[in-house]
């Protein structure tokens, strides 16, 4: 939780402008979906692989 209001204290500029911009549920689902891959990959190039030896 410390984290995300760390997050969003310093993109607080960027997340303002992006509620002025007034984007509908469809934009809005769009970007979170973006997000979510983004973390996704994030995440997993971030996991250490196993050489399956």
């Amino acid at each position: 939780m410390r984290q995300l209001a760390v997050t969003a204290d310093r993109r607080w500029t960027e997340i303002a402008a992006f509620i002025d911009t007034e984007h509908d549920s469809v934009d809005s689902k769009g970007i979170n979906r973006v997000i979510k891959l983004v973390a996704r990959v994030r995440s997993a190039s971030a996991t250490p692989r196993t050489s399956g030896c």
